[in-house]
């Protein structure tokens, strides 16, 4: 990976040793990480890297490989702005985004085993403000965002680096879209949500197949919204109301059903490949979040709690939101405090399950707000 303007080492806090049922024969070492003025956003599906956004005037983009310290991302030749980054594909090769330069914005795919970037603007005939970006597929081809026809309100669609053009998603034009989150490996399936608050924003997903499909009633029913989808779309994450939700494929259809994650008031925005393992945030105030993991076997627990019973010192560390779980379960990105500074926190156990299985009897230790 060719990357410039290394910053400081990440911190190398805590390095236990947890025997579970499911750490083998052999000792399991947890590891927490962290680093500072890195806003972090998520992880690639393999684990091999986790991207986010470096605070500061302009913003940078940055990219942390477990182990090793956070990179900041190169800046595309001639542009003086600031760099926003919010897709990293399943292989952690590509990262997109976007870049500002003049007050336009500008989308971008940034490839780290070439440094190259793809720079693009908004679809032919739109507005001069540029796309907004969201993600990316697993493959990487595919660019995720929503798009300023002029005309009409913003609409969702996907960049193709194969082909340099705009795939615009088939959503009603008196519908706003907000953010075109995530899709599947292929780019074929997507999740995305509108604009607005309360019962005004709501979740849906479009696909190749089956074009545009609401996920509640959005003509004045329930709000939600989505943030994360596996890479095979068969599950999908968010929250219905103020109640953290997973949805899951009904059989080889293009309808899901949804589950409720009970014990916390906020959004999921993290899966693994299969959606055993589910992180969020949750609010106990309106001035402040708490982290939160979920698996079938011990409920919804606080991260903090089952770092700390794993054995990890978590002192002067406030975990505010879990952005980013691998597909295995192995790395786990969040977001909090230490010392009341913005710090990035990156977790990686050896083995599947691990640090779930350190954490029996946990139950105890739910919030419900």
């Amino acid at each position: 990976m060719q990357l410039t303007n290394k910053r400081a080492s990440a911190r190398m806090v805590g390095l236990i040793t947890c025997v579970g049922a499911y750490a083998s024969a052999a000792h399991a070492t947890v590891t927490l990480s962290v680093t500072s003025g890195f806003l972090i956003e998520g992880v690639s599906t393999d684990g091999s890297a986790a991207i986010g956004r470096v605070l500061g005037t302009p913003a940078r983009g940055g990219v942390w490989h477990p182990g090793q310290a956070m990179e900041h991302l190169p800046m595309p030749a001639g542009i003086t702005g600031g760099m926003g980054v919010k897709g990293i594909s399943a292989d952690g090769r590509y990262i997109s985004g976007q870049v500002t330069n003049a007050g336009v914005a500008q989308g971008y795919r940034y490839d780290t085993l070439s440094n190259t970037f793809n720079l693009f603007g908004n679809i032919p005939g739109g507005l001069s403000q540029g796309p907004a970006i969201d993600g990316i597929s697993g493959n990487g081809q595919w660019v995720l965002g929503s798009v300023f026809p002029g005309n009409s309100t913003t609409q969702s669609a996907a960049w193709n680096s194969a082909t340099g053009t705009w795939r615009v998603h088939g959503v009603p034009l008196n519908i706003s879209i907000l953010s075109t989150v995530g899709s599947n490996y292929d780019g074929s399936f997507v999740i995305a949500q509108t604009a607005g608050t309360g019962t005004s924003r709501y979740a849906f997903t479009w696909s190749l197949q089956s074009g545009f499909q609401a996920l509640s009633n959005y003509m004045g029913g329930q709000n939600s919204s989505t943030w994360d989808i596996s890479d095979n779309g068969d599950v999908f994450v968010g929250s219905k109301g103020t109640t953290p939700t997973r949805w899951n494929r009904i059989g080889s259809s293009q309808s899901y059903s949804d589950t409720p994650i009970p014990g916390a008031t906020g959004a999921a925005f993290a899966t693994s490949a299969d959606g055993s393992l589910i992180g969020g945030g949750a609010a106990v105030s309106t001035t402040q979040n708490v982290a939160f993991l979920w698996d079938q076997a011990h409920g919804t627990r606080l991260f903090s709690q089952v770092l700390s019973d794993a054995g990890v010192d978590v002192t002067g560390m406030t975990f505010w939101q879990v952005k980013g779980i691998s597909g295995d379960g192995n790395v786990i990105a969040a977001h909090g405090f230490q010392n009341g500074n913005a710090v990035a926190f990156l977790v990686t156990v050896p083995a599947p399950g691990t640090l779930v299985m350190c954490g029996l009897g946990l139950a105890a230790a739910r919030r419900r707000r």
